[in-house]
């Protein structure tokens, strides 16, 4: 077994955004060849704590 040293992250999904969360993870295989998965938290974390983004 492989242990990330990265900390642990979770999320939270609202009922509407569920189908499109589950055909992500459908795809995750494929979409991680274009970016790993290092990177896409980047980006999650970038979004979710840009100054334009509104955090009711």
């Amino acid at each position: 077994m492989v242990m990330d040293s990265s900390p642990l992250r979770a999320f939270t999904v609202s009922n509407s955004m569920l189908n499109q969360v589950r055909n992500y993870i459908k795809n995750q295989e494929e979409h991680h060849r274009k970016m790993n998965f290092e990177e896409e938290m980047l980006f999650f974390e970038k979004q979710i704590f840009s100054p334009n983004h509104i955090n009711p």
